[in-house]
């Protein structure tokens, strides 16, 4: 779904969507932040959930977007995906 939306120009980018495509596609850390910078975003260092989405690409690197949503339950920000996965 979240696909489909990028591929119109007009659509606005938020953060969830791109760091869950982002796991999807098993992006590193720089080509995440690249991503995210084209989009004119970035992980901000004092931001808990945006560290905590930032450590996926790090610690996490590899695990399945169910892995991570385990991870992000654990620390308590919300979890990546739609809310038809939910």
């Amino acid at each position: 779904m979240n696909y489909s939306r990028v591929q119109k120009p007009d659509h606005k980018f938020t953060m969830m969507p791109l760091v869950s495509m982002g796991v999807g596609l098993e992006l590193s850390l720089d080509e995440m932040q690249e991503v995210l910078s084209l989009a004119g975003l970035s992980f901000k260092p004092t931001d808990r959930t945006d560290q905590a989405y930032k450590y996926l690409f790090t610690g996490m690197s590899g695990k399945s977007v169910d892995e991570c949503n385990e991870f992000l339950r654990e620390v308590g920000v919300p979890e990546l995906g739609s809310q038809q996965r939910k």
